[in-house]
């Protein structure tokens, strides 16, 4: 196993893990500031307009994905586009303040090419290695 690929998960580990705890310190510290109702209240609203947009936002890049598809033209970047919406959306319905202002991060477009770039570096790196496996390449 190489290991930068091992370097790399343990890496996405440590985040997956520390993420949730400071969203569980936020909470606990906003709720002795403003009070613990409120911070549930504003904790459950908080993400529901945005994904709603960024979903919405998501619908038109499906389409145009699907025009670009159908003219049979390379349609890259609005799979990348839509794979950086899909994930703010879900960071958007997923509870916690920090998770929801990544999520608001990805309306920006200049934000939302950055990690569009990230994620389709990260999949035609794994998708040429799947191919590899399994002999297409």
């Amino acid at each position: 196993m190489d290991r930068s690929y091992l370097y790399r998960v343990i890496v996405l580990l440590l985040v997956y893990a520390i993420v949730p705890v400071g969203e569980i310190i936020l909470f606990v510290y906003l709720g002795n500031v403003i009070g613990n109702y409120l911070i549930l209240v504003i904790a459950a609203v908080a993400g529901l307009p945005g994904a709603i947009m960024m979903l919405d936002r998501a619908r038109r890049y499906a389409a145009a994905l699907r025009s670009r598809i159908a003219e049979r033209r390379p349609a890259r970047a609005e799979l990348h586009d839509l794979a950086a919406l899909v994930a703010g959306a879900l960071l958007l319905v997923t509870p916690g303040f920090v998770t929801d202002a990544c999520g608001y991060l990805l309306f920006i477009p200049g934000v939302r090419r950055g990690v569009a770039r990230l994620i389709g570096r990260a999949l035609s790196h794994r998708s040429r290695d799947i191919a590899e496996y399994l002999g297409l390449l």
